[in-house]
């Protein structure tokens, strides 16, 4: 099951990274749970497809982002992706580039929780007016 696994972590990152967010979000249960750290205007707890679709949309209200995948650890239904977050902050054009991890889990081959962390200090320098 775990090959499978990171076989759905990928494909969740390319439907991301090609904007494909029918893919995207086909591959996310509707009960997915996720949670970002609160230091970042995008960030809290959201639970089902709808919270899930409001901050993706507060993500993109941000930032234009992408994620370079450094690393995939493969713990069976849970895959660790360490890699970095780079792209602009849309309010000022600034360009960021900050470490990240998000730590999946899945289950029955759909995403049911992602917790992401960021390295908060980068990525408030970058926010700074």
């Amino acid at each position: 099951m775990s090959s499978q696994n990171t076989t759905i972590i990928h494909r969740i990152y390319g439907a991301f990274e090609n904007r494909d967010f029918f893919t995207f979000f086909s591959l996310l249960s509707p009960m997915i749970h996720i949670t970002q750290c609160p230091e970042v205007p995008w960030g809290g707890v959201f639970q089902g497809f709808e919270e899930a679709k409001a901050f993706f949309g507060k993500v993109n209200a941000y930032l234009e982002d992408h994620v370079a995948i450094e690393r995939v650890i493969d713990g069976s239904d849970r895959i660790a992706v360490i890699g970095r977050g780079y792209g602009t902050i849309k309010a000022t054009g600034r360009h960021f580039d900050v470490p990240v991890m998000h730590l999946w889990k899945l289950q029955d081959g759909l995403a049911v929780r992602l917790e992401i962390v960021l390295d908060v200090p980068t990525i408030h320098a970058a926010l700074k007016p």
